[in-house]
C-alpha cells in the first residue's frame, strides 16, 4: 500500500515574546481552504502534532501547530528572570492567528486547542479576531480538583499546592524533573495551580474570567473516554464558562485501548471527522 504524499508546507512567522516565531504551515490544495492554528498542551512540542497537521491539510484545511511560549521553537525560555503568564500566552496565539489570517484574508480561520491550549484559545477568541470562525477543543478541561472524584481530586489539590510552592521557590517550574509539563514560567504555573485549586482563572492581579464571558465564535469541545487528565466533568466545567457562545459537545466513547490525554494526536480519526464537520458547518 502506497502512503499518501505529504502535503506542501510553507513558513508562517509572527512576532511574540522573545522575538520572531516561525512555524510550518501545511497547506491544503484549494486556494481558499480554511486555515487552522493548533495550540498544544503543556509539555508537548508543536512537532508532536505534525501528523495531525498533515492529515488536516490532506483533508482540505491548511494547518500549523504553534509551540507554547518556552517550548520547542519558541524564541523565549522560562527562567527565574524570564517570566510570563496566561495574558502573554493569549497574545502569543492571537499574534499567530492574525498572521495566519493575513496570509489569506478570504480563508476561514480556526483554532484547535489541546488542554491548556484550549484555555488560551477560548480566552483569545473572545477578543476581536477578524475571520475567526470557530474554536475546537480536544481534551481541554479546567484542572479544578473538584471535577475529579475522591482520591483523584485530592491528588490534584495536593499537586497544585506543591507546584505553587516549588515554582515560587525556584522562580520557574521544573516540569521535566517533576514529570509534569515542561520548564514553565513562574506566573503561568502559579495561575494554572490557582485554577486547579479554585476553578477560577484569576491570580496575581490578572483575571481571565471576563474573557470567557465575551461573545465569540462557536465552540466544539471533544472529550475522550478514559482521559484521566481531562474527564468529561472537567471539560463540561470549562465550556460552562462560555455564557455568550454556541457550544457543541462531542465525546469519544470508543477510543482505542491505548488512547490517552496526549496520544489522540497520533490516532486522530474521530477528532479529525468531528472537527472537519464543525468547520464545514461554520466556515460560511
Amino acid at each position: 500500500m502506497v502512503s499518501p504524499a505529504q502535503p506542501p508546507h510553507e513558513p508562517l512567522s509572527f512576532s511574540t515574546l522573545g522575538g520572531t516565531h516561525t512555524v510550518d504551515l501545511w497547506t491544503a490544495s484549494a486556494s481558499d481552504a480554511p486555515t487552522m492554528v493548533v495550540a498544544p498542551a503543556l509539555g508537548v512540542r508543536a512537532s508532536y502534532y505534525a501528523d495531525l497537521c498533515q492529515s488536516f491539510a490532506q483533508a482540505g484545511v491548511s494547518t500549523c501547530a504553534v509551540d507554547l511560549l518556552g517550548a520547542g521553537l519558541s524564541p523565549v525560555r522560562a527562567a527565574r528572570d524570564r517570566d510570563w503568564g496566561y495574558a502573554e500566552l493569549i497574545e502569543h496565539y492571537r499574534s499567530a492567528l492574525i498572521a495566519a489570517g493575513n496570509r489569506n484574508p478570504k480563508s476561514a480561520l480556526y483554532l484547535l486547542g489541546h488542554s491548556i491550549g484550549g484555555h488560551v484559545g477560548l480566552m483569545a477568541a473572545g477578543r476581536e479576531l477578524p475571520g475567526l470562525r470557530g474554536v475546537a477543543l480536544v481534551a481541554a478541561g479546567t484542572p479544578w480538583w473538584t471535577c475529579w472524584p475522591g482520591l483523584a481530586g485530592l491528588r490534584i489539590r495536593l499537586a497544585a499546592n506543591a507546584f505553587r510552592l516549588i515554582t515560587r521557590t525556584l522562580g520557574y517550574f521544573p516540569g521535566p524533573q517533576i514529570g509534569f509539563a515542561g520548564k514553565e514560567a513562574k506566573t503561568l504555573m502559579t495561575q494554572w495551580s490557582s485554577v486547579a485549586l479554585t476553578g477560577r482563572f484569576e491570580e496575581m492581579g490578572w483575571s481571565g474570567e471576563a474573557l470567557f464571558n465575551e461573545p465569540g465564535p462557536p465552540t466544539l469541545s471533544i472529550s475522550i473516554k478514559g482521559d484521566d487528565l481531562a474527564p468529561a466533568a472537567a471539560v463540561d466545567a470549562l465550556v460552562g464558562k462560555l455564557t455568550s457562545r454556541a457550544v457543541t459537545r462531542a465525546h469519544w466513547t470508543s477510543p482505542p485501548d491505548n488512547m490517552n490525554h496526549i496520544r489522540w494526536a497520533k490516532d486522530s480519526s474521530f477528532v479529525l471527522s468531528e472537527i472537519l464537520a464543525f468547520i464545514d458547518a461554520t466556515k460560511g
